[in-house]
C-alpha cells in the first residue's frame, strides 16, 4: 500500500489529552518493569546458565510486535515509521528501545503533526499506543 500523505495526527484537544495519558502511563509502566527479572515457571530465570534474563531483553520482540501488526494490516507507512523510530537510540547490542519509541511518539504528539518532514501517518498514535499498550500492560500483568 502506498504512504498516505502526511496528515495532523491530533484533531481535537480531548484526544490529545487521552493520548498524552496514555503515553505517560506506558513510559511510566516500561520505565518500571524494563529492569525486572523475567519469571519462566515457577522460578526466577535470572540465573538460569549465568544468564540475566530482565524485561529489557526483550523490547526488540515488542516493537517487532508493533511492526508486525502494521505489516499484518497492510500499512507499510506505519511500519516503516515504527522501523525507523525504534531505531533511535539503539543499545549497544544493536537492540531497539521501546523508551526510543515512546518518545518519538510523543514528539509527534508534542507537535500535533508530521515529525521533521517525515511523514507520521494519522492514525500512528491510535494504532501504536493500542499496540505497546496492550504488549506493555500484559507483561505487567505477569511480571509486575
Amino acid at each position: 500500500m502506498a504512504p498516505h500523505a502526511p496528515a495532523p495526527v491530533v484533531t481535537t484537544a480531548a484526544q490529545a489529552e487521552a493520548w498524552q495519558a496514555d503515553l505517560n502511563e506506558l513510559a511510566e509502566l516500561w520505565s518500571r518493569l524494563a529492569g525486572q527479572h523475567v519469571s519462566l515457571g515457577s522460578a526466577c530465570a535470572c540465573s538460569v546458565g549465568g544468564v540475566t534474563l530482565q524485561l529489557a531483553d526483550f523490547e526488540q520482540d515488542i516493537i517487532d510486535y508493533a511492526i508486525g501488526q502494521a505489516e499484518q494490516a497492510r500499512r507499510d507507512d506505519l511500519a516503516a515509521w515504527l522501523q525507523r523510530h525504534g531505531r533511535e537510540g539503539a543499545r549497544e547490542d544493536g537492540a531497539w528501545r521501546v523508551s526510543a519509541l515512546l518518545e518519538a511518539l510523543d514528539r509527534v504528539l508534542q507537535q500535533g503533526r508530521a515529525l521533521a518532514g517525515e511523514g507520521a501517518p494519522a492514525d500512528l498514535l491510535p494504532f501504536t499506543l493500542a499496540r505497546l499498550g496492550q504488549t506493555l500492560r500484559s507483561f505487567a500483568r505477569l511480571h509486575g
